[in-house]
């Protein structure tokens, strides 16, 4: 079995974590010895226990002279819990294979040195791309310190969003709206505006079987104050935090509303920051 065969498996380990692990990483786990594996672990919901942790915790057989596939370099400081690279070297494994190094400054290629230095051969790389992907979201924050952000249209071939009549619910097939929901299922916030509010009057939550737990943090730029207490995202702010971003007095607030005032001046507002800018790891 090569390398990619086995990070491709702790990749899809990590992904079964994303959407449940914020504001620490998305990362998958396997430790492989004589070609066999013989743990897994992927983060734990919140953030903790870390991949490495669960996958060594696991096993039952020795991790002397193993092999651990981890789809982000591991951590070297001590945070909420100890450096994993700790644990990894005391652990008594040959050889960590890496997808991806770890922006964080307190990390970014110290974790590599770590186990370098105690003797542990290190490679870094295999299937890197994949595994920038899986957690564009968590590496974007680090490099760019803003949120990644997906804006999702859906149009028909040429351009139109409904039928004349304004009467179509979807223009979208079953598949690509459980995909919609996928997404949701996978990102901190979700945003709409007062026109998609009142025209669509949608919940905006994620109702996949299994997954109802993990909607996304809602925000509404209603700058007139429009949602109603008849609306479906009002009816449900018990369940799911909301927030409506307005440039009016609300002489009403709704309950279980949170409400942002924004007077812009023609400056870029500011909305609540549902994106940590560091990970308590």
């Amino acid at each position: 079995m090569t390398d990619d065969h086995f990070m491709s498996i702790a990749l899809k380990l990590a992904e079964k974590s994303l959407g449940n692990v914020a504001p620490n990483p998305a990362v998958g786990c396997v430790i492989v010895k004589d070609g066999t594996i013989i743990s897994e672990g992927y983060t734990g919901i919140g953030g903790r226990p870390h991949a490495e942790v669960v996958a060594l915790q696991n096993t039952k057989d020795s991790t002397h002279g193993a092999t651990i596939y981890i789809t982000l370099e591991p951590c070297c400081h001590h945070g909420v819990t100890g450096p994993c690279t700790a644990k990894i070297i005391k652990a008594g494994v040959r050889r960590v294979v890496i997808a991806t190094i770890d922006p964080d400054s307190r990390v970014s290629g110290g974790g590599i040195k770590a186990l370098k230095e105690a003797g542990i051969e290190v490679e870094q790389g295999i299937m890197q791309k994949e595994a920038e992907e899986l957690n564009v979201g968590f590496l974007t924050t680090k490099e760019l310190h803003r949120p990644f952000i997906a804006c999702k249209i859906a149009t028909t071939l040429d351009g139109k969003i409904a039928t004349f009549t304004g009467d179509s619910k979807w223009i979208i097939s079953e598949d690509t709206r459980n995909w919609v929901h996928e997404l949701r299922a996978k990102y901190d916030a979700i945003m709409i505006g007062s026109n998609t509010l009142i025209n669509d009057d949608p919940l905006l939550t994620c109702r996949l079987p299994g997954l109802e737990n993990r909607s996304p943090i809602r925000l509404i730029i209603d700058s007139q104050a429009k949602l109603k207490e008849e609306h479906n995202i009002a009816k449900t702010a018990d369940k799911v935090i909301t927030w409506v971003i307005t440039s009016k007095e609300v002489e009403r607030k709704i309950k279980n509303i949170n409400y942002l005032i924004v007077n812009s001046n023609h400056k870029p507002p500011v909305i609540p920051d549902v994106t940590p800018t560091h990970s308590p790891v």
